[in-house]
């Protein structure tokens, strides 16, 4: 038997046996001490057998990481470059768009104007006809397209991003800032009892402590 099985199944045997344990005098507490004891020895054991094991696969997959992020450098950076160059050309190409249809409606409400009143003369003077000829070419130019649009490209869209960027930290509001954990917990590991933060409440926990081990 291997020895990552041998404590394996160590390690298994010892939940069951844990659940078992009952302490009603000093001789059963001495006992499940000593039990604790050995679950410490065998959490050792356990990181001697697979250590060596875990530090070769991580030295194995931070090279391969490493290799990953080389080859991939050029391919991201090629790809900022393009996703930077189609977005500007969309951008460009849709303010164009916004200003020719402005002009072409521009255009067309004059055109529009000056046909119904070339239609209401030609009605006036009793030429039907003419009118008539006058309402096609008013009617076939509200059918008209307007503005060409740019083309699409099966697989590529567009999605709006909105981003942020915080110009003054003070005039944030309270329920936008993040403690600082860190801080407040190293604060409270060096002054203990005599921690005094508004706003956090601070308390001392009991932990059985083996050979060393937390």
């Amino acid at each position: 038997m291997s020895r990552e099985k041998e404590v394996t199944e160590k390690a298994v045997a010892l939940v069951e046996q844990a659940k078992g344990i009952v302490i009603l005098d000093d001789e059963q507490y001495a006992a499940a001490a000593e039990f604790l004891k050995g679950i410490v020895d065998l959490r050792r054991e356990i990181k001697a057998v697979f250590d060596p094991i875990v530090d070769a696969a991580h030295k194995a997959h931070k090279a391969a990481t490493a290799q990953r992020a080389a080859a991939l450098k050029p391919v991201e950076e090629a790809e900022a470059i393009a996703r930077r160059a189609v977005a500007k050309y969309r951008e460009e190409q849709e303010a164009a768009k916004a200003a020719a249809i402005k002009e072409e409606e521009e255009r067309r409400a004059l055109e529009q104007t000056a046909l119904e009143v070339t239609a209401e003369s030609a009605i006036a003077a009793g030429d039907l006809e003419e009118a008539k000829a006058i309402y096609r070419d008013l009617h076939q130019l509200m059918k008209e397209p307007s503005v060409q649009v740019t083309p699409k490209v099966e697989g590529v869209t567009f999605r709006e991003i909105w981003r942020f960027e915080i110009t003054d930290e003070k005039a944030l509001p309270r329920e936008y800032l993040t403690p600082d954990l860190k801080k407040i917990g190293g604060y409270v590991s060096a002054m203990k009892g005599e921690s005094n933060i508004p706003g956090v409440r601070v308390w001392a926990e009991k932990v059985v402590a083996v050979g060393g081990a937390r």
